[in-house]
């Protein structure tokens, strides 16, 4: 084993377990929400806190009495992935339910990380315990076993099988808020951005290893302080989750999406909405806008204009993707952005803040409510109301 040292380096890397160690503890306080999010978050961070702690023990910082611990850190990214993926089903459907099938999602975690090494840890050379399976950069004149080289090629391929899982966890997600389109006119609530950050970390965390991969063979010897270059990033993924859990409970699966049907190629098959009962519900829709103005309702939902025009939630669905060929979401906040736009185009509002207006006229949320103007004019507010009065166009 190496000698006991500690750097500033080592003692970040410590806080990061810490910090892990505070977020198991949260995960079990809120598990009652949601157990199968809090128990899935939590397997996550464990598994961080089982990544960083191994890359300290391979340094001498601290000492591990089980000699098959050593080299887990190349493999133990299989699980990532499908913690990933199941984790945000979980917090998409709090119904989510253990399967027996998910099991095989987590077998080459469980070979190549827990029953392999239990059992031939004894075959790894020993300078790959102490410098890393990177070995052979700094000793290439040695001998090694055909064990050694499985877990070589091992390091490169748990992050290849990371990288699939992240992509499948954006399809995934992808999919939902299409879905929340479909249903919701405000998404912010239910759009998981948190977990996107988390996906673009562990996507930079594969990207800082590519390069420690490539810099390593380059440099031509295996460079301990290179190490660094990934396991910074999972530091800092275990801050983003803990800076996110204190602002956002939801990422414990507090929140309770409505359950919403998924589309289909053949959700309209059935139908009965014909071509001229469409023409008819499309005028009558325009008509109830402009007159009822449901969209100035910010809980309005795609169920409660249906109910409001007296017709089935499937029938204005299909009205609006295939009549209006929008979804629901940018249809009734098109509805809003011009709202807006005649509101503070009124003398009697000149006082009024865009932010004011905003509020007044659906939207419940700033970030919403900019984004969607821009994607409507094509400018942020601020900036098209600025170009209207200086045309003079403002008030007319």
């Amino acid at each position: 084993m190496p000698t006991f040292s500690i750097d500033l380096l080592d003692i970040l890397i410590i806080a990061g377990i810490g910090q892990g160690g505070l977020l198991l503890a949260l995960c079990i306080r809120f598990f009652r929400q949601n157990k199968a999010a809090s128990a899935l978050l939590g397997g996550l961070v464990l598994m961080l806190i089982w990544l960083q702690l191994e890359f300290l023990a391979i340094r001498g910082v601290v000492s591990i009495p089980v000699p098959a611990f050593y080299g887990t850190r190349f493999g133990a990214w299989l699980a990532i992935g499908p913690l990933i993926v199941f984790y945000q089903r979980a917090l998409r459907d709090p119904q989510f339910t253990w399967q027996k099938a998910y099991f095989w999602h987590f077998l080459p975690f469980l070979s190549f990380v827990i029953i392999l090494p239990a059992f031939f840890a004894w075959q790894l050379h020993p300078h790959a315990v102490n410098y890393g399976l990177l070995i052979y950069l700094q000793y290439p004149h040695l001998e090694y076993n055909g064990w050694y080289f499985f877990y070589l090629f091992l390091f490169p391929l748990q992050f290849i099988q990371l990288a699939g899982y992240l992509l499948k966890t954006q399809r995934e997600l992808k999919t939902y808020e299409h879905t929340l389109q479909e249903h919701l006119a405000k998404l912010e609530v239910y759009t998981l951005a948190w977990l996107r950050q988390l996906l673009a970390w562990l996507t930079f965390f594969v990207l800082t290893t590519l390069l420690f991969l490539l810099l390593s063979p380059y440099l031509g010897l295996y460079i301990r302080e290179l190490d660094f270059i990934y396991i910074f990033p999972m530091v800092a993924i275990v801050y983003t989750i803990s800076f996110k859990s204190f602002r956002q409970e939801s990422i414990f699966g507090k929140i309770a999406p409505p359950a919403l049907s998924v589309n289909t190629a053949k959700k309209y098959e059935k139908s009965a909405l014909t071509p001229a009962k469409a023409k008819q519900l499309k005028q009558q829709l325009i008509e109830h806008m402009l007159n009822q103005k449901s969209h100035l309702n910010n809980e309005l939902t795609l169920r409660i204009l249906a109910k409001e025009l007296q017709v089935p939630p499937y029938q204005l669905s299909q009205l609006l993707n295939e009549h209006f060929k929008k979804s629901f979401f940018d249809f009734v906040n098109g509805y809003r952005i011009q709202e807006v736009i005649a509101f503070v185009d009124k003398p009697s509002h000149k006082k009024t803040t865009l932010l004011e207006a905003a509020f007044a006229c659906g939207f419940n949320n700033k970030t919403s409510f900019i984004n969607n103007f821009k994607k409507y004019t094509g400018q942020t507010p601020s900036k098209y109301f600025k170009t209207r009065k200086q045309l003079g166009i403002e008030g007319k």
